[in-house]
C-alpha cells in the first residue's frame, strides 16, 4: 500500500513497524506488540498525541497548516517534513501527516499491510 495512502487502524500498525516493533494487526484491526523484557502486550495508538507526540519530537518532524482560503483556523490539511529530509507528507490532521512522514523515511513509499 502506497505511504501517502495510509489512514487510520492501517497507518497506526506501519507506524507502528516503522518504530521498530513487532507489531501485529488483528481481525479487528487493532495493532498490537509484545514487549520484549516481559511480554506483556501493547495496543499502542500513534494517532494520538500520547503516542505519537514523542515521535515527531524525537524525530525533529516539523508540521505546516495550510488553508486554501484566508485565515489560519481549521486547515485544509498539513504537510509535514523530517528536519533535513526532502519528503513531505501531507495529511488530513497533524498527527496524519507527521505519521506518514515518518513511516515514509522509515520503510518507503510503500508499504505491506499483514493482518494476523
Amino acid at each position: 500500500m502506497k505511504t501517502e495512502d495510509l489512514v487510520g487502524k492501517k497507518l497506526n500498525y506501519a507506524v507502528c513497524i516503522a518504530d521498530g516493533h513487532d507489531a501485529r494487526l488483528n481481525f479487528a484491526g487493532f495493532t498490537y506488540y509484545a514487549q520484549e523484557h516481559n511480554g506483556i502486550l501493547k495496543f499502542p495508538n500513534y494517532l494520538s498525541w500520547l503516542d505519537g507526540g514523542p515521535i515527531i519530537e524525537r524525530d525533529c518532524i516539523r508540521l505546516i497548516p495550510y488553508k486554501e482560503s484566508e485565515g489560519l483556523r481549521d486547515p485544509d490539511y498539513w504537510e509535514a517534513c523530517i528536519m533535513g529530509q526532502t519528503r513531505v507528507m501531507i495529511g488530513s490532521s497533524p498527527l496524519e501527516a507527521a505519521m506518514r512522514c515518518f513511516v515514509a523515511y522509515m520503510l518507503g513509499d510503500e508499504v505491506e499491510i499483514h493482518e494476523s
